[in-house]
């Protein structure tokens, strides 16, 4: 899936690369390939959402509201949700075996090529497959995200952040993301899908001198009415050093807590 967020276009773009090349191995795969774009209205308007985030409410309790709802004069992002879990459904009702999703996003600040996930087993074989930095704990501090509700369900489900939202070579990483995973979810034989080789190879080199993992520590809240401010010149994993200010909003300086690695600073 690509596009959840509408101003992260490079999954949607990825998977447009991907199904075309798909087209003549249709016959060689050994499953099925569902390419999904998230949220259509608001990568039409290249924002990030219309009327609400739609990589923040997928909890049962809203899903069921939603199921038991008409669907007419609801806000944009419930039609795009209702959109989503119907084909999903019929995604997991028609599977004849494991259910991989991959997510695709990309980040505002530069540098950001990395794989997220529940701690499971299952989650943590399919992104090791991705030569990415893992981050650990970042679902436990976004509430209501697609990845943990599709964790909870049974299916086995990773994200991976391609770089920053108009990198051109952030469609490349998400392209080669993609060839991986469906060479690790058994779709077609590694004789068939020599994209994932070079792919491998290729994020290995973009991510070079990068830890293999990473642990969220702490994640600081924006709110629009802060007046927000991220000071220039920060990227993804970028080291910090404890008392550094790194931005500043109306109630004054931001400074790190401890040394570390900054993750996906706001521009």
């Amino acid at each position: 899936m690509g596009g959840l967020h509408g101003n992260e276009p490079a999954g949607v773009y990825a998977l447009e690369r991907v199904l075309a090349a798909l087209e003549s191995r249709s016959s060689a795969l050994t499953g099925e390939f569902v390419a999904l774009a998230g949220n259509r209205a608001a990568l039409a308007k290249k924002c990030r959402f219309v009327d609400r985030d739609l990589n923040r409410a997928w909890t049962d309790e809203r899903l069921a509201r939603l199921r038991a709802e008409d669907s007419l004069g609801l806000e944009s992002e419930d039609h795009e949700q209702l959109e989503l879990l119907s084909t999903l459904d019929q995604v997991v009702t028609d599977a004849r075996g494991t259910v991989y999703v991959l997510d695709l996003h990309t980040t505002s600040g530069l540098g950001g090529t990395f794989s997220t996930f529940g701690d499971s087993l299952p989650n943590r074989g399919f992104a090791e497959h991705i030569p990415v930095p893992m981050v650990f704990g970042l679902e436990e501090l976004v509430e209501g995200a697609l990845l943990a509700f599709l964790g909870e369900h049974g299916l086995v489900a990773i994200a991976v952040e391609s770089g920053q939202h108009d990198e051109a070579l952030s469609v490349d990483r998400a392209e080669a993301a993609i060839w991986i995973a469906i060479r690790s979810a058994g779709l077609l034989a590694p004789a068939d899908v020599p994209e994932a080789g070079v792919g491998q190879a290729f994020l290995r080199a973009e991510t070079a001198g990068l830890p293999h993992a990473v642990e969220m520590r702490f994640r600081y809240d924006v709110d629009p009415d802060t007046q927000f401010a991220m000071k220039p010149g920060y990227k993804n994993f970028l080291s910090v050093k404890q008392g550094e200010t790194i931005a500043s909003d109306r109630h004054g300086d931001i400074v790190v807590s401890e040394d570390s690695r900054l993750l996906m600073p706001l521009y």
